[in-house]
């Protein structure tokens, strides 16, 4: 945002303290129970917002608008890539290998993982 000069600040402080009948001797006590809530339900409010934006970004998120996610099996992704998948990754390999357009070898992809079609399927802008 925009910088404020601190005497802008000040006066802009002393301004709302008076709007809330704040005097003096009682500036902390109001500043600790009234203002710091306010600052942290603010930056709780903004956090949640931009990880909002951040899953809706996130490819391997689920759409929002339903109500479930994808799953994760950590120990699997761990003990490495499913036999299946290896030999997938070969014929892939052999399509880039041999030229093959990579619509055709998107169409193979899904078509031997259809968990994929979701992360594919989608349109595509030409600057993508």
């Amino acid at each position: 945002g925009t910088r404020i000069p601190p005497k802008a600040r000040e006066q802009q402080l002393q301004q709302f303290l008076d709007e809330h009948n704040v005097k003096p001797e009682g500036e902390q006590e109001f500043m600790e129970r009234v203002v710091a809530p306010w600052a942290n339900q603010a930056a709780i409010e903004s956090l949640m917002a931009d990880d909002y934006e951040r899953m809706n970004r996130d490819e391997d998120v689920v759409d929002a608008g339903k109500s479930s996610f994808r799953s994760n099996d950590f120990g699997a992704k761990r003990d490495g890539p499913r036999e299946d998948l290896k030999k997938v990754g070969e014929q892939v390999d052999a399509k880039v290998g041999e030229g093959v357009a990579a619509d055709e070898i998107l169409d193979f992809l899904i078509g031997s993982v259809p968990e994929l079609k979701g992360r594919y399927a989608k349109l595509s802008a030409v600057s993508e």
